[in-house]
């Protein structure tokens, strides 16, 4: 996606062919990854070295919001061990020096949220839960999976509220209105170009397929993939991308219904 951003195709192309648009993964990190191929070229060492710079960045900056989660919680003296911890947590340190994906950038920002959910309910101003639900909002552009831990950090944040007799509905709603706004464009611009409802992604049923289909040798299979096998691959092109996910949908179905 990044690559096409860089030529101008748009956001598209998930994998190696040029194909049409895509909602396979959310946009905050390929958008990223290709200013960074504009300022440094396209797949240089350059570029290579700056992203991992910015991953490392982001990995050595989520210590300080769970310094502060822990604080919270347990005190200083935790705080601090929890922030060396992190510091010096071995798969911290190796996902962010030697993967370009989204993991660091996914942990800063939701240690951010859990972060900013312990202390929410003492704002009594709607803008600093609705500044919640945005700061959610990025976090979900980036990285869809932590949208299950949503409800739970709103609840906790509005009974802390309701505990003290605050309006708790009201500001729940007001950071829930937030997170929406944020998101909705990226869900619009997914039901123009592909024509069917993606509120975030659309690589659900791929995933499931991979792992629902028959082939338990290993949790990712080579052939049920595109990114790894050409008869998948030749799929994705020809069928576009919504057909292709429907048809990897109605086969998982089948195969859990079978067995």
């Amino acid at each position: 996606m990044a690559r096409s951003l860089f030529f101008g195709h748009g956001f598209s192309a998930p994998f190696l062919p040029l194909t049409g648009p895509t909602a396979l993964v959310p946009p905050i990190y390929p958008y990223l990854m290709s200013g960074v191929f504009r300022l440094f070229g396209l797949y240089t060492l350059q570029a290579a070295y700056v992203l991992l710079a910015i991953n490392g960045l982001f990995s050595a900056l989520t210590c300080i919001p769970v310094y502060f989660s822990v604080r919270n919680v347990a005190g200083q003296r935790a705080a601090r061990w929890a922030a060396w911890g992190w510091a010096l947590y071995p798969f911290a340190i190796y996902f962010s020096a030697s993967q370009v994906w989204d993991y660091a950038l996914t942990s800063l920002l939701f240690a951010c949220c859990f972060w900013a959910a312990q202390v929410l309910h003492r704002t009594h101003r709607s803008i600093g839960w609705a500044a919640f639900g945005v700061l959610f909002g990025v976090t979900l552009l980036a990285n869809p999976s932590v949208l299950t831990s949503l409800p739970f950090l709103l609840l906790f944040a509005g009974w802390r509220v309701r505990r003290e007799g605050g309006p708790w509905i009201r500001r729940m709603a007001v950071a829930v209105l937030a997170t929406i706004v944020v998101v909705l464009p990226w869900s619009i611009r997914n039901q123009r170009v592909l024509h069917t409802a993606v509120p975030l992604r659309d690589g659900f049923w791929l995933e499931f397929y991979a792992g629902n289909h028959g082939d338990s040798s290993v949790t990712n299979p080579p052939a049920a993939h595109p990114a790894s096998s050409d008869y998948e691959m030749k799929k994705w092109v020809e069928m576009g991308e919504t057909t292709y996910l429907a048809e990897k949908h109605d086969l998982s179905i089948r195969f859990v219904r079978q067995h």
